[in-house]
């Protein structure tokens, strides 16, 4: 990511090159019927919240907090998730290795009609006391206990926590002045409607401590003046933390603040900030005693910021000419892993220049891609790296064009003479990693067909013609910079008219007159065939007059208020192929206003498809079958507009288009031509 800048980003490399980091990870479920919660986002940080590591839960619940420094070892877990009540729980002596599992309570403010109300008073003089703040608790197990609701107590000293479901209940109140240890436990809502539950708060009166300290900067130890020092206690009641702010100072010109009349009690931590720092805190919870001075110095670090730089140009490797447009994709080795983590991309500028800046210490490499040319992935052995702050580093890279060559084929027949209209197809044996090209072409009057330019490599090829016996052709050499040539000899097949017949029923099995049978048939090297057929009242369909030499056939079925099927790869072996379907009825049906919208159609370009009508808002999956079965683009888009635009890359074949959105599914046949 360019320019990552301030704190995030030295958190990170703290994290990265810290020798024994902590990694916390477990499963985020519902504590009412332990199903697992997807999308949960999952947060630690330190006591002072200023460190924060996050993750989202996948489909399993499952979340992963890896690179946590070895120092954080105290901290704060928070989770939270739409619809269930946000958990936070302090952790303390974490292993290298940690697993925590957490369960959420769904919401149970606001779905209830049970109540707990009260009267706030102060001990001892029975006074009402306002605005204090009251916390309420559910309990969610033995021990745990989760916050659900907050209110303050009025001017009378009343309070009221209404719309509650059944469950058990504990309250935390606490004020400024009064210390910050009443609580109710153990109100259970599961056997009443209502409880009142009255509660006294002691003032804090003498009983009272100072903080004092001084904050100085870690590298030259000299004073920082107006660095913020934040006060906060927290307070943990069965598992659940809650966490109130108590006094805030800043630090004088020595750098040196004082916080007095601090009440007894425990849990306290303090948080220094100050522009240009990372910001600390106390490494540990720690109590306040009577008449007692407590001293905490704090060395910050100064804040770093990347203005590393990896720049270079592409060029082509014969010309030396610059390559404009080019995607250029930096990476990043992790240093625990040893990963290459893509940090950003770009593509390049007219002179074939790019640039990545505001990057940090550590190891690059780059990855440069362009239509026509090789990938370019930085040599192992030439990684990039940056050894200080700031560093630059220039690259220079040329990529090389994909190596091509030439073949002609020359069908002809067993007299040795020329057959024109033969279909060749040639697909390359691409090797790991490598996109397979594949390319098709009809022979001329002469008997040849031309693949010129074709990308050099090792090729199948597959020659047919109706009336004529299929020919393969396994290895075919296409070599760089060359060409070659190859004869081939189709001989007269033998035999009669193929027939494909059988019934189609419905899942009740009642005949399914009226479906309409299309069977599309293959003879190879892409050449095809439509013909169709209607169901009798019997169900029954016959699809005559396939000729000699087609070796497979596909059926696509329809007939309305049922579910298209489609059948592919079906092999054609004997005069006579009988094959027998069954429809399904519709699951259901979008409601008529949706369903105007998402009345689809289709069109067919020498680009690819256009798939228009679209209904927006709903996710919607595209998937392409070639007509043997074979899946030639699977994609699922969360946020569709009204009309789609797939790119033409496969091969000129019939394919089944399957367009899914919401409970609706449309099945559509298109033909890609040749253009």
């Amino acid at each position: 990511m360019r320019g990552k800048t301030g704190l995030a980003l030295l958190m990170m490399l703290i994290a990265a090159f810290s020798t024994h980091a902590i990694t916390i990870s477990g499963t985020v479920t519902s504590a009412s019927d332990n199903r697992a919660i997807a999308g949960a986002v999952v947060s630690y940080e330190n006591l002072a919240g200023t460190n924060v590591f996050s993750d989202t839960t996948l489909a399993g619940g499952g979340y992963s907090l890896p690179s946590i420094p070895n120092t954080l070892t105290t901290g704060i877990l928070i989770v939270t998730a739409s619809g269930f009540v946000t958990s936070r729980q302090i952790l303390t002596a974490l292993a290298p290795t940690d697993t925590v599992d957490v369960q959420l309570t769904p919401n149970a403010v606001g779905t209830g009609t049970k109540k707990i109300t009260g009267l706030v008073t102060e001990a001892g003089t029975a006074n009402a006391v306002a605005g204090a703040q009251l916390v309420l608790f559910l309990h969610t197990g033995l021990v745990t206990t989760t916050p659900v609701d907050t209110v303050l107590s009025g001017a009378d000293g009343k309070y009221e926590f209404d719309s509650l479901s059944s469950g058990r209940y504990d309250i935390a109140a606490r004020k400024t002045g009064y210390l910050n240890n009443n609580t109710a436990t153990g109100l259970n809502l599961s056997v009443a409607d209502s409880i009142t539950q009255n509660i006294q708060l002691t003032p804090v009166g003498t009983r009272v401590g100072s903080l004092t300290g001084k904050v100085t900067a870690a590298d030259t130890a000299v004073a920082v003046a107006n660095a913020k020092v934040l006060l906060e206690q927290t307070a943990s009641l069965g598992g659940s933390v809650a966490i109130d702010t108590v006094d805030s100072v800043f630090t004088n010109a020595n750098g040196v603040y004082a916080i007095t009349g601090v009440p007894e009690g425990t849990g306290y931590r303090l948080a220094v900030s100050a522009a240009g720092y990372v910001s600390a805190g106390s490494p540990n919870l720690f109590t306040v005693d009577s008449a007692v001075t407590r001293t905490e110095n704090f060395r910050l670090a100064a804040v770093i910021v990347p203005s590393g730089i990896v720049k270079g140009v592409v060029t082509d490797s014969a010309s030396l000419a610059a390559l404009a447009g080019t995607e250029v994709v930096l990476r990043e080795r992790a240093v625990l892993s040893g990963a290459w983590v893509a940090l950003d991309s770009t593509t390049t500028a007219a002179n074939g220049s790019f640039s990545f800046a505001g990057l940090g210490v550590g190891t690059y490499s780059l990855v440069a891609e362009r239509t026509g040319y090789l990938t370019y992935t930085s040599p192992v052995n030439e990684a990039i790296n940056l050894t200080k702050n700031p560093d630059t580093a220039a690259v220079a890279i040329a990529l090389v064009p994909v190596p091509r060559g030439s073949l002609f084929v020359f069908v002809q027949d067993s007299a040795n003479g020329a057959i024109p209209g033969a279909s060749v197809s040639a697909i390359q044996r691409a090797a790991a990693g490598q996109t397979q090209q594949t390319y098709n072409g009809i022979t001329l009057a002469t008997g040849w067909v031309a693949f010129a330019g074709i990308v050099a490599g090792s090729y199948d090829l597959t020659i047919s013609k109706p009336g004529y016996n299929t020919v393969t052709r396994a290895g075919q050499a296409v070599i760089a910079n060359a060409s070659d040539s190859t004869r081939v000899t189709l001989r007269l097949a033998t035999g009669s008219a193929k027939l494909v017949m059988g019934t189609v029923k419905t899942a009740s099995g009642s005949p399914a007159a009226g479906a309409v049978v299309l069977l599309t048939a293959r003879a190879g090297g892409g050449t095809t065939l439509a013909l169709v057929d209607t169901c009798g009242a019997d169900g029954a369909y016959r699809i005559t007059g396939i000729p000699v030499g087609y070796l497979s056939v596909s059926l696509a079925v329809t007939l309305a208020g049922y579910q298209a099927q489609d059948s592919a790869g079906i092999a054609i072996v004997n005069d006579t192929t009988t094959v027998n379907l069954t429809l399904m009825p519709n699951a259901g049906v979008l409601p008529s206003a949706a369903r105007s919208a998402v009345e689809l159609s289709v069109a067919v370009t020498k680009d690819g498809i256009l798939v228009s009508g679209i209904r927006t808002g709903v996710p919607l999956r595209i998937t392409l079958y070639s007509v043997n079965g074979r899946t030639v683009m699977n994609r699922v888009v969360e946020n569709p507009a009204l009309s789609l635009r797939i790119a033409r890359a496969w091969p000129n074949q019939v394919v089944f288009l399957v367009v899914e959105q919401g409970s609706r599914i449309i099945r559509q046949k298109v033909i890609v031509r040749q253009y």
